[in-house]
């Protein structure tokens, strides 16, 4: 977000607002603002054509959210949702939406990845078997969530189990059993609410494993 602030700066002062978001509501994404999670998690959901949503994507802190909303080009079927309390922090160019120079490139080609990439992984992840499912979910989220003290050891923010099932595409109870697995193995340790990761390289390895 900061690297992409200097850019903008280059041809105008952005506004910059932070806002608190509780649990469970739905983020407001404006065309014209560039959003990044400053703390918390956020869940991106798409809507089917019978209007059932389904969870696509997480974010967590230092993500951008929303960027084809906020370039104007986003779609209704997506939707954003704070997991828990989250503090969102936006900015906004002088300049008028459509502006070639309203956001730096950098951006521009951020978003044609995430439009491209997280769909490709997800097609791939729903034909793989529930372990590698929830293999690949842990090590998403120890990822982008960060390491936290402790030599390396991650703890994963707290997301509820259906969220995480509906986006791996199993049902509660077969992540619970997978979950079940890796604590026996000695991968994780903890509940659902807390849970630390204690071999990381042993979960990549079974989060490439085909079927």
């Amino acid at each position: 977000m900061s690297s992409l602030l200097r850019e903008m700066r280059h041809g105008c002062e952005p506004a910059i607002a932070v806002d608190d978001v509780s649990a469970g509501a739905q983020l407001p994404i404006h065309a014209g603002r560039l959003y990044a999670l400053r703390s918390g998690v956020v869940k991106e959901i798409w809507a089917d054509a019978a209007g059932r949503g389904r969870v696509v994507d997480f974010c967590f802190p230092g993500h951008l959210i929303g960027l084809e909303a906020s370039l104007g080009f986003g779609s209704p079927q997506k939707t954003y949702a704070s997991v828990q309390r989250a503090r969102l922090c936006s900015a906004t160019c002088a300049r008028p939406v459509g502006d070639p120079g309203s956001f730096p490139q950098a951006l521009l080609s951020s978003v044609l990845a995430r439009r491209i990439v997280p769909v490709y992984a997800l097609s791939w992840m729903i034909q793989a078997d529930a372990a590698t499912r929830v293999a690949h979910y842990i090590v998403k989220a120890t990822g982008l969530h960060g390491a936290g003290p402790g030599g390396g050891r991650h703890v994963l923010p707290h997301i509820p189990r259906p969220d995480i099932a509906d986006y791996l595409g199993l049902r509660p109870e077969s992540v619970s059993r997978v979950l079940s697995r890796f604590r026996s193995a000695g991968w994780i340790r903890g509940k659902i609410e807390r849970i630390e990761v204690t071999n990381l390289d042993a979960l990549k390895a079974v989060s490439v494993r085909s079927g």
